[in-house]
């Protein structure tokens, strides 16, 4: 016997076999079909299972902000400009959100009530049938509910109160855990024990049907409203907001992003506003202060002129305080200005640290104009004080009259920085399900599924695969039986009485199998004494009666006399091949001393072919076969026969094949394609090698050519045709 090197044997079981794999696939291309239109089915019901989804968009345009600092041309660019990102989240926010929700009371549900799971299938498709009455309230198919007004207690708040339509002017409502009342269409009933509130202006759809009604908390309807919107920006910086909302209802959609968008502009508008109304209020409060510093002023300025007598001052003097006068109204105005940004920035900001450093630069200026002053006579020092603090107040009197007017123009023509491009529209076709992707994603999936439940099984499957498989286990192979045709199969199950493929089906591939199988023996069994063959398997289930019944039909029509015996007394059914009845007369029998050869030996359809049955099942089948009865059995069988075949039972299940197998000049094992472990049939041979049983060999059953063997296999035979 030779055996390949482990080396050669790890390096074979690496590779991968392509055409093998391909064939694989080839022979469960059934399976994978089955599998994929499974799928493929349950990816079109899921299809139309799902409610449509349809989209509204509108765009916006976020515009320069104009400067809100009129005061000094230096300070604009610094202002807060808005960003995209800033803008985005501001549109999201709860404050507009919940405009839009109590604007279009997108916290009222109201729909028709659907049958769980497949309701959206249902309320398409099942006005095409007559549905059962259990059935009735659910939608069915174009049902319709128009809500005017909904008003809850809180209690009820997210509960479902249900409506059954009762006639064309009436319907019920049904409170959770409350009582149930009559209502008319297109009236407001108004319950005041439990708080609610409903008027309901349309139903339609057949008597009986119901619809379900439900006000969302704020919170809750705000949240919902939420996951629905999606705001991004078109482009990078480019300033151009893309909203979308997603709803089941066309209408709908459009309706909540319109309110969504107007809510924002709403807020725009008021917050820039704000600002101007802001520094209005503060100018004003501060304008009776100025003017009472400026009557101060003149009055101190008259009694000094008239308690000196002095009206005029002289030139170097009026100049001094032009001067002084101007520089001082400029830092009044810069001190009301940082007292605006001090609400706004801190003192490193760039527009902050501008201002500072222009206020030191003319307080510097001040601080020398003051020195000048000192050297003025006492009385033109003291006119010139007085005149340039009242001159002063007056400038900065003036200053503040300007800006507060200035301001309640801005506050008045303030339209905000967001323009609005594209209204808020809803297209016509769903974007969801997208019924071709789902279908086309259930049949690759179907594929993907199909493929690895051919490929698991085969995985799963450990069975011995190929003649060589057998030889390397030191097991000559006498005959590959090709798999029986599947219309044979199909006629044999379930019928007391089995046919024999080699009498109804003679031109079969398995049946010429058989031949060459019965050819082998007949040289292998010429030197032995004995002509007794005994069949037996590692385990049940591989074809072992089948084979004995065909190779001993096949034997007596080539002119041998054949007997066979079915030697499995706890299960065997070969009587059923030739239409005996369980209570025959057989081998234990016999064996036991109660009947005779003659009685327990009959002929059969078959020339030449005569059959022992097991007879009546004994209790003790082992201790039966150790008795010298069947050694005379066997004995008196090879004088009157030129083949005795023995159908014996799995050698893994019982002791009695090992017994049976030392009175047969040759034993053959039946292994099944694909079923049949290797590991069980080493266990047969170490079984039978330790009660001195040697197997001759192997009968490889149920060889299925479909499923690919390699090109160098012999494992086949030509048909004919």
């Amino acid at each position: 016997m030779n055996v390949s090197s482990p080396s050669s044997n790890d390096r074979v079981d690496d590779e991968i076999d392509l055409g093998q794999l391909v064939a694989t696939l080839w022979y469960g291309k059934w399976r994978i079909a089955a599998v994929t239109f499974c799928v493929v089915l349950l990816s079109v019901f899921w299809a139309l299972n799902t409610p449509p989804t349809y989209q509204a968009d509108a765009l916006l345009q976020l515009e320069e902000k104009a400067g809100s600092n009129p005061f000094s041309a230096a300070l604009e660019g610094f202002g807060d400009e808005p960003a995209s990102v800033t803008e985005i989240e501001l549109i999201k926010s709860r404050m507009v959100l919940g405009q839009a929700v109590a604007e279009q009371n997108l916290d009222w549900v109201a729909n028709p009530k659907k049958v769980p799971v497949v309701g959206h299938f249902v309320s398409r498709f099942g006005y095409l049938v007559d549905l059962p009455e259990f059935l009735k309230p659910y939608s069915q198919s174009d049902e319709s509910i128009t809500l005017k007004f909904l008003q809850v207690p809180p209690e009820l708040l997210g509960e479902e109160i249900i409506l059954e339509k009762l006639s064309d002017s009436q319907f019920s409502i049904a409170v959770p855990e409350g009582p149930t009342f009559t209502a008319k269409l297109g009236e407001q009933f108004i319950d005041n024990e439990t708080g609610l509130s409903i008027e309901v202006n349309e139903l339609q759809g057949a008597v009986g049907r119901e619809f379900v009604v439900i006000q969302k908390s704020e919170e809750d309807a705000i949240k919902s409203v939420r996951e629905k919107i999606g705001v991004s920006e078109k482009g990078r910086n480019s300033g151009v907001l893309n909203l979308t909302y997603r709803d089941g209802n066309k209408e709908d959609a459009s309706r909540a992003l319109g309110a969504i968008v107007n809510a924002y502009l709403r807020q725009n508008i008021s917050r820039n506003s704000a600002e101007a109304e802001s520094s209005l209020q503060f100018v004003e409060e501060r304008l009776p202060e100025v003017r009472a510093l400026v009557d101060r002023a003149e009055g101190q300025l008259k009694d000094l002129q008239s308690e000196r007598n002095t009206l005029d001052l002289s030139f170097e003097t009026q100049a001094l305080l032009q001067q002084r006068s101007q520089i001082e109204a400029e830092l009044a105005v810069l001190e009301i200005e940082e007292q605006e940004l001090q609400r706004k920035y801190t003192t490193n900001h760039p527009t902050y640290r501008i201002l500072l450093t222009k206020k030191e630069q003319l307080e510097n200026q001040l601080q020398s104009l003051k020195s000048k002053s000192l050297n003025l006579p006492e009385t033109q020092r003291e006119i010139f004080d007085l005149t340039q603090e009242l001159e002063l107040a007056r400038e900065t009197y003036s200053k503040l009259l300007i800006r507060a007017q200035e301001l309640r123009v801005v506050k008045a023509s303030t339209i905000g920085n967001v323009r609005v491009i594209d209204r808020a529209q809803t297209a016509s076709i769903p974007v969801a399900p997208r019924k071709s992707m789902i279908v086309a994603m259930g049949g690759i999936l179907g594929l993907m599924l199909g493929i690895g439940w051919v490929l698991l099984r085969n995985f799963r499957s450990q069975g011995i695969k190929s003649s060589d498989e057998i030889e390397t286990l030191g097991l000559s192979v006498f005959a590959a039986i090709n798999l029986v045709k599947s219309s044979f199969v199909k006629d044999i199950k379930g019928q007391e009485t089995r046919p024999i493929l080699a009498v109804d089906e003679p031109t079969d591939l398995a049946v010429e199998a058989f031949r060459g199988l019965r050819t082998s023996l007949h040289f292998g069994m010429l030197e032995s004494d004995s002509k007794v063959l005994s069949l037996t398997s590692p385990s049940p289930n591989v074809g072992k009666s089948f084979c004995s019944v065909n190779l001993a039909t096949v034997s007596a029509q080539a002119g041998q006399k054949v007997c066979l015996i079915d030697a499995d007394m706890r299960r065997g059914q070969l009587r059923k091949f030739f239409g005996q009845k369980k209570n025959q007369p057989g081998l234990a029998d016999w064996l036991t001393g109660e009947g005779k050869l003659d009685d327990v030996v009959s002929e059969t359809a078959v020339e030449n072919l005569s059959f022992i049955p097991t007879g009546k099942f004994p209790p003790n089948p082992a201790d039966l076969l150790l008795r010298p009865a069947l050694s005379e059995l066997l004995s008196q069988l090879s004088d009157q026969f030129d083949l005795i075949i023995v159908d014996c039972p799995p050698v893994l299940a019982v002791t009695d094949p090992v017994m049976i197998a030392r009175h047969a000049s040759m034993t053959l094992a039946v292994i099944r394609y694909g079923e049949t472990q290797e590991r069980e049939v080493q266990a047969m041979q170490r079984e039978l090698e330790a009660s001195n049983v040697k197997i001759a060999g192997a009968i490889f059953n149920g060889f299925e050519r479909s499923k690919g063997q390699k090109y160098g296999s012999y494992d086949y035979r030509y048909e004919y045709k």
